[in-house]
């Protein structure tokens, strides 16, 4: 809880400083300048240089007497009329403090004096002042955006197919072996030829 009462004091001193500044910086403005509040001066054109805000003040000068100032409506200032003027002065200096933030028309009450250039119209906006920045507990948290897992396939193991054994002649066969086969009609063959004749012809007539 001390946090955010800390905060909240501490944006409270920083619009009432940034208050004081602007109330400080307010500038007072002289109405045509060198020229003053007179005829044949281009008020328009002077007041377009300007910004102007809450707090500053407008000066006129002008020969008191033989010029003046009224403060009047938006259509008394179109139609030059100051028989219903809101302020009225003809000391020679006069001082309109812009306290509001809108348009104020000033005109010269003196008879032809306003349709020769002698009117201005000024708008007025609020001063300067940055706006608090919101508390801690107004402003959102941010939410963990969950991380997108990455599934990553496994891959099957492959074994090579296995290879077939040699099958294994078993030792000691009853075969008998072809060496065995030949040998025996040979050797034979050759006791017969040691035999007599007689004999032998018998024995081949035989086999």
């Amino acid at each position: 809880m001390a946090a955010p009462s800390l905060l909240l004091v501490l944006q409270f001193v920083t619009v009432v400083t940034m208050t004081a500044v602007g109330r400080g910086s307010a500038k007072e403005y002289t109405v045509g300048g060198s020229s003053g509040w007179n005829t044949g001066v281009d008020y328009k054109s002077w007041a377009s240089q300007y910004t102007f805000h809450t707090g500053d003040s407008l000066k006129f000068d002008y020969a008191g007497g033989f010029h003046n100032v009224q403060q009047v409506s938006a259509s008394d200032y179109k139609g030059c009329d100051s028989s219903n003027a809101i302020v009225s002065d003809a000391s020679g200096t006069t001082v309109i403090k812009l306290d509001k933030a809108q348009t104020y028309y000033f005109i010269c009450g003196t008879p032809g004096h306003c349709e020769s250039g002698m009117q201005l119209s000024v708008t007025v906006s609020d001063s300067a002042a940055p706006k608090p920045s919101p508390s801690a507990s107004s402003v959102p948290k941010q939410q963990n955006t969950p991380s997108s897992a990455t599934m990553t396939p496994a891959t099957p193991s492959i074994l090579p197919p296995s290879t077939p054994s040699t099958p294994t002649v078993p030792t000691g066969s009853s075969s008998p072996s072809k060496g065995t086969s030949i040998l025996r009609p040979s050797l034979s063959a050759f006791l017969i030829l040691l035999l007599p004749p007689s004999f032998a012809l018998a024995n081949i007539v035989q086999i």
